[in-house]
């Protein structure tokens, strides 16, 4: 179970990091709409992928459940969204086992 705020709709963003999100798609204009409305959106935050990475795991995990070139396509999608990524979470990414080395 998760809440809404929690999961996002199939979209290519989710065909590249797909494992490290919940993803839905009903392919009903109706539904979709519904789980837009409670909640659902297209793709997390730069702040809520930064998150992701910076507490629940290390580079390693995310390496062997999306491989490493997604991997990096991901901290490029930060690092290029760094501008939009909270004060918090730029402070435990900095603190984070997340970079690769």
């Amino acid at each position: 179970w998760r809440m809404p705020s929690e999961v996002f709709f199939a979209s290519d963003f989710g065909k590249k990091f797909g494992d490290l999100f919940q993803y839905v798609d009903f392919h009903n204009s109706n539904a979709n709409r519904f789980l837009q409305i409670v909640g659902v959106r297209t793709e997390p935050s730069p702040s809520e992928l930064a998150v992701e990475l910076s507490i629940k795991n290390t580079a390693e995990t995310y390496v062997s459940r999306v491989g490493y070139s997604s991997y990096l396509q991901l901290l490029r999608y930060i690092a290029v969204e760094w501008d939009r990524v909270d004060r918090k979470a730029k402070s435990n990414f900095g603190k984070s086992k997340c970079f690769l080395g």
